[in-house]
């Protein structure tokens, strides 16, 4: 018991978790995905679709998914985020950058489907999936949520199933919306995938 409470706690220290194939499938089916904008050589899920499935990040298509051109396309986002552990010297890798490049990409015409830890107390979910005012800037909401009805069970890089995510999970849809200006506010739904 001790060992699987650790494995838990310390999960999040990790940002290379490979989406199970179930729920990348059912999103697939729906979204009919081009690109996955954050992945590597070992966790990118171009296998399940190899003629017209490309990724970014190492390895793949671009080097970096955050300055690749996501314009006019299906991208699937299991964007990579932990909180890092500085006493083993393991550095946090921060989501924000990912939401905002998501969020920007839509309004170029990209079609964004991000599978997301559900955080709605932290400032990047705030800003970044429901909108929140910020002072004077844009607000760059999501157009859709869907929370997961259950844990999500993510896989090891090499596709064998580890411990269910530490936290829920929710899928968050951020879609074209040219020339609409002012606030609006995501669909939101519950959802499952099995």
């Amino acid at each position: 018991m001790k060992e699987h409470i650790q494995r838990v706690m310390h999960s999040s220290k990790k940002s290379d978790w490979r989406t199970p194939p179930e729920l990348f499938e059912k999103l697939s089916a729906e979204f009919d995905f081009t690109v996955d904008v954050a992945a590597n050589t070992e966790n990118h899920l171009s296998r399940f679709h190899p003629s017209d499935h490309l990724w970014f990040g190492p390895g793949g298509q671009e080097p970096d998914g955050l300055t690749a051109d996501w314009q006019e396309r299906s991208c699937f986002m299991n964007p990579p985020y932990s909180r890092g552990n500085k006493k083993l010297g393991i550095p946090s890798e921060p989501i924000e950058p990912w939401l905002k490049k998501a969020w920007v990409e839509s309004q170029d015409g990209a079609t964004v489907v991000g599978v997301l830890p559900f955080n709605p107390q932290t400032q990047w979910f705030r800003w970044y999936v429901m909108g929140e005012e910020r002072g004077n800037s844009h607000f760059f909401a999501a157009m859709e949520v869907r929370w997961l009805t259950h844990r999500v069970t993510f896989n090891r890089p090499d596709g064998t199933p580890a411990d269910n995510a530490p936290g829920n999970t929710c899928i968050v849809v951020w879609r074209p919306n040219p020339g609409y200006v002012g606030p609006w506010t995501p669909a939101v739904r519950y959802w499952s995938y099995r």
